[in-house]
């Protein structure tokens, strides 16, 4: 019991320890236990996704059962066969203050 407990104490205090060490930090660097091959998300394999996941934010997600639910779009209905009709989430802002358009999903 106390091995854990200790362990799990330890465990906090080193990472109180790397977010002050980090906090003035310029760049971001990350471990991870696979090469990440891309950043687009169209092609994006297990290990990429898991990473780009905190980055990326798509149309529409799953919950805990995988049943669809909103992400940026608040609604969705199929028009016909080929054709998907979304309705976005107003004001969400890219990184750069830019508010995301029709435009920006459309596919």
């Amino acid at each position: 019991m106390w091995n854990v407990g200790r362990k799990i104490i330890v465990s906090g205090v080193m990472e109180n320890c790397l977010l002050v060490a980090t906090a003035g930090a310029a760049d971001l660097r990350i471990g991870y236990k696979a090469a990440l091959t891309a950043a687009d998300p169209h092609v994006l394999n297990g290990a990429n996704r898991n990473i780009w996941n905190h980055v990326y934010e798509s149309l529409v997600s799953s919950d805990a059962n995988l049943r669809p639910k909103p992400g940026l779009a608040l609604s969705w209905k199929l028009v016909n066969p080929t054709l998907w009709e979304f309705r976005l989430r107003p004001n969400v802002k890219f990184h750069n203050g830019a508010i995301m358009t029709a435009e920006d999903v459309k596919y």
